[in-house]
């Protein structure tokens, strides 16, 4: 007999070293772990052990008990780092991992950007800034922060401290439950309502002067309701207090790019409504939730802040066999594969649907499969079938070894490793996929397919900040893209190439409709990408109306297809100069004079607003060499480095020779 997962996690807790024969096929991937159990362990071990415990994906499916006893064996020898991350990541309060963290934290995020953090809220405060620090180092950030006095929350919306990246407002219930029960119900849910407004209207005056980020958590769900079996109904009960105030804050959030609202259910669903509060933390020192609570939040706020720096995946790499449907397309042939309305193909139709969803939601699907390429042919023909061949943007059905089929697919969609999410039911197929591509994220897909759907809903790689019009179409994007250098393929020239996409692109200042846009294009371009800024919605919110701050969109249509909105740049102005502090394109039209076409509309539109001097910034990365000689190709001239960023110069004199495209169609928005 075979031992289980959960087995498996437990003698590897208690010191055993287990052999892969042992082992049930979900947990084979924990044998090289426990070679850690061992003394005396080689260093080429540790370094494999290493490799596959950080590996991005099943790090993340490790429970947090397991995750501990591996930072202390890991401590123990000698590899702090690594400890300290594991003991980051257990969300664990014991004394061992407490040590870890307090010795090594500081050196594992030495190097680590900085975020300056400011919390404030309607309770004590404290443990959930002791929490975020510890969040945001295992996200890789360095948090700095500064905790407002106790209940002076308003106080910091209308006068924010200056030099803060982001403030984070943790709401309680009893700042908004009645309190006065002497009063009939409908005065107590009056009360309710004026201090609700007369926070949205703090919310609101925070939002429309600052450029950074506002986090603010909404009211968990209540232990105990205050209205019996009617809680839900009455106006004073406390399950409708807290659903009306939750409203109020996702109406305002909806119109509100600054504001970030924090599920608190969300984050701490797996911690039980009874557990969340602390009631002798209340009395004592006004704490409002319980440390696993509290811990719960931080995580998410952290998470968040990491996908609004860097971004959720981009690409969904599916197995077939087996994770799409049940059963082997080679062996079982179309009929026997499981995938319908009866278990257990309802469990991968399910599953098919959720991906359905990330798709929707701007996710690119790739099918890899080791099978004859008729596999495909399923998706034409099982009658259970949600996925369609279209909706994947690139497949590799052959016996080639996946880690290079998805090396040659990102390579096709430009795209780098880390923007995957590969699933797969086999684990030697993820172990591999760790060993030879480890920048992509790879997961424990659960044995159990009835456990998939929702597990792949939870997962946080997948979490968007905020979903835009052109997600839904993004992999018609991409086939566009594909029919494209098809016929650069067939092209006799590259000019000839260029002239026969018949490409028009239309240049238009920033509105408020295509501000998400262009702020998913600043969070997800890395390659065609001159500074790195990452402006969000809020940034971006003050380039709108102004004199002085401009900024600007371009859609592309060629003979294929539309490609939506691909390119965008910021401009501040003094006087008759201006800078781009950031120009940003979408790897989709890379290669197509795009850019060049979008910076001779730019230069002229400046130019008839009274600009005569134009400098553009170049921060190299390790992802945006492509785009590096840019501004001296199109004429621009080296005006020097300070800081790790490039300065380069153009003149918009009379009869200046402009750098746009004569192989694209450019029209200008009559806002220009």
């Amino acid at each position: 007999m075979k031992i289980p997962l959960w087995l498996a996690q437990e003698l590897l807790c208690a010191g055993h070293v287990l052999h892969e024969s042992m082992l049930a096929s979900d947990a084979v991937e924990y044998a090289r772990l426990s070679d850690l159990n061992t003394t005396g362990l080689s260093q080429e071990a540790l370094c494999a052990a290493t490799q596959d415990v950080l590996s991005p994906g099943f790090l993340d499916s490790l429970p947090d008990k397991l995750t501990a006893h591996l930072a202390v064996r890991f401590a123990g020898f000698g590899e702090t780092e690594t400890a300290a991350r594991l003991a980051l990541r257990a969300q664990s309060i014991s004394p061992a991992v407490r040590r870890i963290i307090k010795r090594h934290r500081d050196q594992y995020t030495a190097s680590s950007p900085e975020v300056r953090l400011r919390v404030c809220g309607s309770s004590n405060t404290h443990a959930l800034a002791v929490a975020l620090v510890d969040a945001f180092a295992s996200n890789g950030f360095r948090a700095a922060i500064s905790e407002a006095e106790y209940g002076a929350f308003m106080r910091e919306l209308i006068q924010p401290m200056p030099g803060m990246d982001a403030l984070v407002v943790l709401l309680d219930h009893d700042y908004f439950m009645p309190q006065d029960w002497r009063k009939d119900a409908g005065s107590l849910h009056s009360d309710v309502k004026d201090r609700i407004e007369s926070l949205a209207e703090a919310l609101q005056a925070y939002c429309g002067e600052g450029v950074n980020p506002l986090i603010v958590t909404t009211l968990p769900t209540v232990a105990t309701p205050s209205a019996g079996y009617a809680d839900r109904v009455h106006r004073a009960g406390a399950a409708r207090t807290c659903a009306f105030v939750n409203q109020v804050l996702v109406e305002l959030t909806e119109r509100t790019p600054l504001l970030c609202l924090i599920d608190s259910d969300q984050a701490m669903v797996e911690v039980a409504p009874a557990a969340r509060c602390d009631n002798r933390l209340w009395f004592y020192g006004r704490i409002a939730y319980s440390d696993a609570a509290t811990r719960k939040q931080a995580t998410v706020i952290a998470r968040y802040w990491h996908t609004r720096a860097r971004g959720p995946a981009k690409v969904l790499a599916l197995d077939f066999d087996n994770t799409l449907w049940g059963g082997v397309f080679g062996d079982d042939g179309i009929a026997k594969l499981q995938c319908g309305d009866e278990f257990p193909g309802s469990a991968f139709k399910a599953f098919q649907r959720e991906c359905l969803r990330l798709k929707a939601q701007g996710m690119l699907l790739v099918g890899l499969s080791k099978n004859n390429e008729d596999a495909l042919s399923v998706f034409d023909t099982h009658p259970g079938m949600l996925l369609n061949r279209d909706d994947f943007v690139a497949t590799a059905v052959n016996w080639e070894p996946k880690p290079d089929n998805i090396k040659k697919i990102a390579s096709e969609l430009r795209l780098g490793l880390d923007s995957f999410l590969f699933l797969d039911d086999s684990p030697h197929e993820r172990t591999a996929m760790r060993r030879m591509c480890p920048d992509v994220t790879v997961p424990e897909l659960p044995a159990d397919p009835a456990q998939r759907p929702f597990w792949l809903r939870s997962l946080p790689h997948t979490w968007a900040i905020r979903v835009t019009e052109e997600d839904a179409n993004r992999t018609a994007f991409y086939a566009a893209e594909i029919k494209a250098r098809e016929l650069r393929d067939c092209a006799a020239s590259y000019d000839d190439y260029l002239a026969g996409l018949q490409q028009k692109l239309t240049v238009a200042p920033l509105t408020a409709h295509t501000l998400p846009r262009v702020a998913q294009l600043h969070l997800r371009t890395n390659q065609f990408n001159l500074t790195t800024e990452r402006f969000g919605e809020a940034e971006l919110s003050q380039f709108l109306d102004q004199k002085d701050r401009m900024a600007f969109a371009g859609t592309v249509m060629d003979r294929f297809g539309d490609h939506g909105l691909v390119i965008a740049a910021t401009v501040e102005c003094d006087g008759p100069c201006a800078v781009i502090r950031s120009f940003i394109m979408s790897c989709r039209v890379i290669g197509r004079e795009v850019e060049r076409a979008f910076l001779g509309a730019l230069l002229d539109i400046l130019r008839s607003r009274g600009i005569r001097q134009v400098t553009g910034l170049f921060k190299p990365t390790a992802k945006n060499g492509i785009s590096s000689q840019f501004y001296s190709q199109v004429g621009f001239v080296h005006d020097g480095t300070a800081a790790g960023i490039e300065r380069w110069r153009f003149s918009i004199t009379d009869g200046y020779r402009s750098p746009g495209s004569s192989v694209i169609q450019t029209s200008r928005s009559e806002l220009c």
